[in-house]
């Protein structure tokens, strides 16, 4: 039986719609380079290349070829074929290079980042290594990785090509709308071997970086030494102060957060476990500090260690506080806390603490009573002072083992990309009032 003269008519607007009239999708990939493991370690030190297209993170350096940015543009696209896909010219080319010391593992793949609406349905894909072929259409909803668990050698390089079309099922949802994603290079390697690595074997063979006490490793030297135990999480560089059997990580912000009384006068204590009472720090860091972490509580932070808390038998710097019962406050109570003057101690025991690599010359509080009256405090020199009076603070987590900092370096790409919108929003409502009462 002959179509129906009405379905020839819709089927024909249906092929125009996706043949002659084009669905103008802009489609941007951007790179996003997690090196995770020992990324942290060289943070510090990664350099920009001198290329505006070339981006380095820790041990990984991704070039894009024949682009002036690391974004792909593509303009006018309506949907296709699969042949007609394969067959386009437009193609993102980047290289991966291991620039490290040590052999990489890593995956590549497409993130979108576009929501209103999802493309990831309807995007298909093909791509492409070294001198590979094209093959195998992908669509983004099924599969997303480019490359799974792919390994490179010191220097060694891998090149991808990548070709990313509309499908032709697509229809007048995408009529005008954009398709957003990024390409993804995680570098999974060894971040526990690597920073011992650096803490025993340092490069400047009159360094001495570490001292090793009941299990735990203390880091400890002067500045120039202890160059390698960054830590980039949540908008905030950290510096890793302790290592524990179990893993777990002891860090510390690598500058001052705010300023701020400790506690109203003559109470020395940072939390009473008994009455349940809170001090001034206790609540900064528990709440208007801890909101401005992302990812907070049991994924990240170890919530089996304590904050010693403890008043010295002594006066000196270098005497361990005992554990108590009354103060050693579980992480589970207070998941961020501050170094203890002991712990600071431990930081420049291999050196001075002028020349430690903590002291960044201004006066930040330390957990602990000095006495029944003051508190230990840093500053130049170690000393105490009275919990009203405004110092410096410096909050401190414990890293759970086993963090994988892929996820630590993610969550920080998408905080700071919430802080931009969040400031470009409110630029344009100050603009908005601006011309409002003109």
């Amino acid at each position: 039986m002959e179509e129906p003269i009405v379905v020839k008519k819709k089927n024909k607007f249906m092929e125009t719609i996706k043949k002659q009239s084009k669905v103008i999708v802009m489609i941007l990939v951007s790179v996003l380079v997690i090196a995770i493991g020992s990324s942290y370690a060289l943070l510090r030190n990664s350099q920009v290349g001198t290329n505006a297209y070339t981006m380095n993170a820790g041990n990984l350096e991704v070039t894009f070829k024949d682009q002036e940015t690391d974004a792909l543009t593509i303009s006018n696209m309506y949907p296709m074929t699969d042949e007609e896909g394969i067959a386009q010219t437009d193609e993102l080319t980047f290289v991966v290079k291991n620039t490290g010391n040590i052999p990489a593992v890593y995956n590549v793949y497409i993130e979108e980042t576009s929501t209103s609406p999802a493309f990831k349905t309807v995007i298909r894909y093909v791509d492409k290594k070294n001198n590979g072929n094209y093959s195998n259409i992908k669509v983004l909803n099924d599969n997303k990785y480019i490359d799974q668990t792919a390994s490179l050698n010191v220097n060694e390089e891998a090149t991808y090509k990548v070709k990313l079309w509309l499908a032709e099922e697509a229809d007048a949802t995408y009529m005008n709308k954009t398709f957003r994603a990024k390409i993804v290079v995680d570098v999974m390697q060894d971040r526990g071997s690597t920073l011992l690595n650096d803490i025993y074997y340092p490069k400047n063979s009159s360094c001495t970086n570490y001292v090793e006490e009941d299990g735990i490793i203390y880091i400890s030297g002067t500045k120039e030494c202890i160059d390698f135990n960054y830590v980039w999480w949540s908008g905030k560089m950290w510096r890793i102060t302790a290592i524990y059997q179990d893993g777990a990580m002891k860090v510390v912000t690598d500058n001052m957060i705010t300023s701020i009384a400790f506690n109203e006068s003559g109470n020395v204590t940072y939390y009473n476990k008994d009455t349940g009472v809170k001090s001034y720090m206790f609540q900064w860091l528990n709440e208007d500090f801890l909101d401005t972490l992302y990812n907070k509580g049991v994924d990240v932070i170890d919530t089996t260690k304590f904050w010693n808390a403890t008043m010295p038998v002594n006066t000196t710097i270098s005497t361990k506080p005992e554990e108590t019962e009354a103060t050693m406050i579980p992480t589970t109570t207070s998941p961020v806390g501050l170094l203890n003057s002991y712990e600071y101690y431990k930081s420049y025991q291999n050196t001075t603490y002028v020349n430690g690599y903590l002291n960044i010359g201004y006066f930040w509080w330390l957990l602990n009573p000095y006495n029944t009256s003051s508190i230990w405090y840093f500053g130049g020199g170690s000393n105490h002072s009275g919990p009203i009076d405004m110092l410096g603070a410096r909050p401190s987590i414990y890293l759970k083992s086993g963090i994988s900092y892929q996820e630590v370096a993610q969550k920080r790409v998408h905080i700071v990309c919430h802080m931009i919108m969040t400031k470009l929003t409110q630029m344009i409502k100050y603009i908005q009032d601006i011309v409002a009462n003109i």
